[in-house]
Order: C-alpha cells, then sequence, then structure tokens
C-alpha cells in the first residue's frame, strides 16, 4: 500500500511539473547605445536563445527564462574589428528587476583616440578610380629593349591608363613573321609607362592582357581585353621606323560585361579582399561567440547539477519551486503539493473501503 501511495504521488508530480515551464518568468531585454553610430545590430544571447536589438524594434525584446538569473552574453552583429563592447549586469534578479540593459560602448582600443582632420589624408569616396590623371606622378618611362641587338631598330613609346590592382600587364605585339613580342609594363614604379626598342618593322596589336594581380586584390573570375580610347581601334598595326620614334599612349585595360565593356575597377577588386578578409573574421568571431554562449550554459548546469536522491515531499517542492520563478512560485508549490497529498489519502480509504467489503 505504501508503494501504491508513493507511486501515486510520483505520477501526480510528473504532471504538475510537465507545463510548469509555461509560467517561466519574463522580461524586456534593451540596448543602450552610447557610441555615434546608430545602425547598430546587438545580439543577446539569454539561456542560450538569440535575441536581436536593432533600429528596425528600438533596441528592445521581450525574453522568457526558466530561472530568475539566467545566463546572458551579448555583442554587437558584424563587428569583424571589434570596435564595439558590451557590457551588461554582472547579477541578474527578475523576480525584483525584469528589465535587462545591454549597454554598448567603444572598445577600449576606440576611447580616447583624437580624430584625425584629414588634412593628410584623400577621402576614398572623392577618388575619381578610372581617372588617367589621378594621383600619377611625372615619372620616366620604364626602358625595355627587345630588339635583340638588331641594328636597324626603332623605339615604341606606349603609355597605358594606370589601374592601381594590376602589378604588371602585358601587351603581345605580334611582327610580319608571326613572332610574339611581349611588352610588361608596371605600375611601380612606371605607371604603365614604357620606350620599348624593337627591330624596325610593322607590328600587330594582339590577345588580351596577361595580368598580375596586387597582392591585397581579389579577382573573381573578370575577363578584361584592351581597348584604345582614341579614334583607333585596338587590333590594328603599328609602324617602328628605323632610328625613329613612335606612339602610343592611349591604351586602356576594359572588363568584359557580354556585349558591353567598362573601364577595369581597382576599387572593387581591392574592396573584395577586404570584404573577405571580414567575412572570414565575423565568420570566427560568430563560432566563437555561439561556443562561448554553449560552454556557459553548459557549465552553469553541471554547477548545479546535485546527486540524485529518493523521491521526497522536500524535493517535489524545491523542483517545482525551480520551475515556477514568478513570486509566487513557492506558495502555488506548497498548495499544489497539499491537494496532491489530499486527494491520494483519499483514493487510498476508498481503495481499503472497497476492499473491506470483499
Amino acid at each position: 500500500m505504501r508503494n501504491f501511495k508513493t507511486f501515486l504521488i510520483l505520477c501526480a508530480s510528473f504532471c504538475i511539473m510537465t507545463p510548469a515551464t509555461a509560467f517561466a518568468a519574463t522580461g524586456t531585454v534593451i540596448a543602450q547605445n552610447n557610441t555615434q553610430d546608430e545602425d547598430l545590430n546587438i545580439e543577446a544571447m539569454i539561456d542560450g536563445a538569440s535575441y536581436i536589438l536593432s533600429p528596425a524594434n528600438e533596441y528592445r525584446a521581450t525574453f522568457t527564462s526558466n530561472t530568475n538569473s539566467p545566463q546572458v552574453i551579448a555583442r554587437v552583429i558584424d563587428d569583424p574589428y571589434e570596435i564595439y563592447a558590451c557590457t551588461w549586469d554582472d547579477t541578474i534578479d527578475l523576480s525584483s528587476k525584469n528589465i535587462l540593459t545591454v549597454t554598448v560602448d567603444y572598445s577600449d582600443g576606440m576611447e580616447g583616440e583624437e580624430e584625425d582632420d584629414g588634412s593628410d589624408t584623400v577621402d576614398p569616396n572623392s577618388v575619381d578610380w578610372d581617372s588617367i590623371n589621378y594621383g600619377i606622378p611625372d615619372t620616366p618611362a620604364e626602358e625595355i629593349d627587345l630588339s635583340n641587338g638588331a641594328s636597324d631598330a626603332g623605339t615604341l613609346i606606349i603609355n597605358c591608363t594606370p589601374v592601381y590592382a594590376f602589378k604588371t600587364i602585358t601587351l603581345t605585339l605580334q611582327d610580319e613573321q608571326y613572332k610574339d613580342y611581349n611588352i610588361t609594363l608596371h605600375l611601380d614604379p612606371y605607371f604603365f609607362k614604357a620606350r620599348v626598342k624593337l627591330p624596325t618593322g610593322k607590328y600587330r596589336e594582339t590577345g588580351t592582357p596577361q595580368i598580375e594581380f596586387q597582392d591585397n586584390a581579389t579577382a573573381n573570375g573578370e575577363r578584361y581585353s584592351w581597348n584604345r580610347t582614341g579614334k583607333t581601334a585596338f587590333g590594328g598595326f603599328i609602324t617602328v621606323p628605323s632610328g625613329g620614334e613612335v606612339s602610343v599612349t592611349d591604351y586602356e585595360i576594359v572588363e568584359n560585361h557580354g556585349n558591353q565593356t567598362s573601364g577595369a575597377s581597382s576599387k572593387k577588386l581591392l574592396q573584395r579582399t577586404q570584404q573577405l578578409e571580414e567575412k572570414a573574421l565575423i565568420e570566427k568571431q560568430d563560432k566563437e561567440f555561439y561556443q562561448k554562449t554553449y560552454q556557459d550554459l553548459t557549465t552553469e548546469t553541471t554547477a548545479t547539477q546535485e546527486p540524485e536522491q529518493g523521491f521526497s515531499i522536500a524535493g517535489l517542492l524545491k523542483a517545482i519551486a525551480h520551475y515556477l520563478p514568478a513570486a509566487g512560485g513557492l506558495v502555488i508549490a506548497v498548495i499544489t503539493v497539499i491537494v496532491i497529498v489530499i486527494i491520494v489519502n483519499k483514493l487510498v480509504a476508498l481503495y481499503r473501503k472497497n476492499n473491506r467489503r470483499h
């Protein structure tokens, strides 16, 4: 009979504890942005659940927790260089205060820095990346000798619009015997200017540019071709006079888009590298952030675990009170157990009465 009574109490307590999470504590998490940046997205992890705080929700969200002291961690999303730092209360008690504040400030490395007046810098947005005249110093042309010692030779003067994402570019000319002459132009320090000594004769412009990219530029399958900005189309003939000079100074490299072309964009190639680096940093930060959240939750759960014990009324009271963190949780737990005990005693009395009749 005693075992039957214990069994009924266990069943009743299980039924009571199963829906107990419906009485979880609720609160509001808000972000206090102390920076000058108004478009930040903050992620607050509360007991492993993610809440995004942004201008769209006025940096405010409602959360639920199974305890009055939830585990909290927060960060600014997409902050690869850790410009911002998030802080929050070390001790959280939702039974006395149901508002959790995450404060966003500039990180220690950003504080106290004097603002640059910009007198020695150039605004990237003001740079005409496609201009041939921007930032090109008056440097001498590179001297290249491809005459192979020929006594009858002349000089071809070449100038190509600089593309700052390119380290070198190679132009191919073909003579009347179909021999190729590869002329490699360097950005540094000649800015794609050269004086090329060639055997006297007629040469045809041919092929596509061979390009060596700068270390901080990232290509993504772009296709490039030669173009001439003057009245002459690329692919014509150039005659190098004996002992004289001829100039072709309107070369440029364009990017192909089907049937259309546009000037090769250094900005796109250089920004892509920066974007890839930032993406890798963000992915690393995401991984570390979620790993830390999981580890903190695991550590907290392990630290609060107690050795398993046999069933007891005191244990039942403690379990119910844990899952009912509201102010009246403990009172409700006591009343619930009293009702359970009364019902069990009535069932036991009825069972004994029926057995006496038989």
